[in-house]
C-alpha cells in the first residue's frame, strides 16, 4: 500500500473530530485549532527542522525532506492540534487526555513497524509525555481566550497567524519558489530553506498581529513602516533574494490576511 494512503487515513481521522468540534462550536473550534498548531509548529520547528529527530516518510514530493515536512504538517498541523481542540471544546477531563495520548503512541508505533516514518533520536514515550502537555497547554489556554484581554488576543493571534503563513510559505517555497534567503545554516538545501523561511515569517508574524490587533493607529502605522522598511533592507542587503515588487506585495498580502483573521475569527470567539 502506498505511504500516502496511511497518512490520509489519519487525514480522515481528523477531519471526522473537525467536523464535529464545529457542531459543538465552529468559531472556538477553529481558534483553538489553529492556535494550537501554531504551538506544534513551534516545536516542531525546534526539534523536526532544527535537531533532526524524526522522518516522516508520505512520499508525496521527491525531495525527501520536504515530504517529511509534508508529513509533519499532517501529524502537527493537523491531529495533535485537532484532538487538542477536540478535548478542549467538549471539556474532556484527564482520562480523555491520557487515551488521546496512548493512541497517538499507538499510531507512531505502528507507522514506524511499517516504515513510514523514522525515528532519529526522537523516543515512543517522548510523544506519550508531551501530547497531554499540548492538550492542556490548549485547554488552559481557552479559558484565557474567553476571559479576554489584550494580549490573551495578541498571543492568541500570534500563533493563529503562524500556522497559517508558514503554511503558505512552505507550500511556495515547494510548489512554485520565486524567493530564497542568501545565508547557510544547514548543509541540506531544503531543510536551510524551511529553517530560515520559518524563523523569518515567524518575526514577521509579529509584526503582522501587531498591526491587527492593536488599536492605537500611530503604534500600528509604525510597525507597519518597520515591516516594510525591514523588508526592504533585506532585499537591498542580498539577505532576501526575490524580486522586490513581488516580495514586499506578499509582506502586504500577509498583512492584510492578518487583519482579516482577526476580525473574522478571533473577535466573534471573545463575545
Amino acid at each position: 500500500m502506498p505511504n500516502i494512503i496511511w497518512y490520509l487515513i489519519l487525514l480522515g481521522f481528523s477531519l471526522i473530530l473537525f467536523v464535529l468540534g464545529c457542531r459543538k462550536g465552529r468559531k472556538d473550534f477553529v481558534i483553538l485549532w489553529l492556535f494550537s498548531a501554531g504551538i506544534c509548529y513551534l516545536f516542531e520547528l525546534i526539534v523536526f527542522v532544527f535537531f533532526n529527530c524524526y522522518l516522516y516518510k508520505p512520499e508525496i514530493v521527491a525531495d525527501p525532506f520536504y515530504d517529511s515536512t509534508i508529513g509533519s504538517i499532517f501529524s502537527q498541523g493537523l491531529t495533535v492540534p485537532i484532538m487538542a481542540s477536540f478535548i478542549t471544546i467538549y471539556r474532556l477531563g484527564i482520562r480523555s487526555i491520557l487515551v488521546g495520548s496512548l493512541f497517538l503512541t499507538g499510531v507512531e508505533l505502528f507507522y514506524l513497524h511499517i516504515d513510514i516514518y523514522e525515528h532519529i533520536w526522537w523516543k515512543a514515550y517522548y510523544t506519550t509525555l508531551l501530547v497531554p502537555l499540548a492538550f492542556l497547554i490548549t485547554k488552559i489556554w481557552y479559558l484565557f481566550i474567553k476571559r479576554g484581554g489584550k494580549w490573551i488576543e495578541f498571543v492568541t493571534m500570534f500563533f493563529v497567524n503562524l500556522t497559517i503563513i508558514t503554511t503558505i510559505t512552505f507550500l511556495i517555497v515547494v510548489l512554485c519558489p520565486f524567493y530564497h534567503f542568501d545565508i547557510k545554516w544547514f548543509d541540506l538545501e531544503s531543510r536551510n530553506l524551511t529553517a530560515i523561511n520559518d524563523v523569518f515569517f515567524i518575526v514577521s508574524c509579529f509584526f503582522y498581529t501587531g498591526i491587527s490587533v492593536l488599536k492605537n493607529f500611530f503604534v500600528k502605522s509604525g510597525l507597519f513602516l518597520v515591516l516594510l522598511i525591514g523588508t526592504g533592507i533585506l532585499l537591498v542587503s542580498g539577505f532576501v533574494v526575490s524580486q522586490t515588487v513581488e516580495f514586499i506585495l506578499m509582506q502586504l498580502t500577509f498583512t492584510i490576511l492578518a487583519m482579516l483573521v482577526n476580525k473574522l475569527l478571533f473577535r466573534e470567539v471573545r463575545n
